[in-house]
């Protein structure tokens, strides 16, 4: 049935994940946009929302991220893009109120991005009993990441 719709598998999928886009930045955004909060505590909710979506999605996020023709799909390059923008948005809001660095929003947002699809991934693609964050929720998880990334790993 979903084919009388669609022209094709590929079109179906995109839009698919177009709807994930949606879904995604309808999680993300409203947490990014929190006025009461510190920006620390802003950005670490939303990045915890972001591996909490893909991890309560796992079909869904694998949709979202496969590689879709943008040219063909105009729509789910927008939705895609939108949801991506929260990231920058909360990055350019870091930096402006000092969390952050001076440097490429766009390589911060890219860096932070695949940091939580690499935690969403491990969250979703392996037996928790057989990973070293067993035992661990994903919002804490999540937390942690975040404090990583900002404090970094260095001594």
């Amino acid at each position: 049935a979903p084919y009388m719709h669609f022209p094709n598998r590929d079109a179906l999928l995109a839009a698919i994940a177009q709807l994930g886009f949606q879904k995604l930045a309808a999680v993300t955004r409203p947490l990014a946009e929190l006025e009461d909060l510190p920006w620390r505590q802003r950005f670490q909710l939303g990045c915890a929302a972001y591996v909490e979506f893909s991890v309560d999605n796992p079909e869904l996020f694998r949709v979202m991220f496969m590689e879709h023709n943008a040219a063909s799909f105009p729509g789910y390059l927008t939705d895609s893009l939108g949801a991506l923008q929260v990231l920058s948005d909360s990055i350019e809001a870091g930096q402006r109120e000092g969390f952050i660095k001076a440097g490429s929003v766009a390589l911060f947002t890219n860096f932070v991005c695949s940091s939580l699809q690499g935690l969403a991934v491990l969250r979703f693609d392996r037996n928790n009993d057989h990973v070293p964050f067993a035992g661990s929720t994903t919002e804490q998880l999540a937390h942690d990441f975040v404090a990583l990334m900002l404090d970094g790993i260095s001594a």
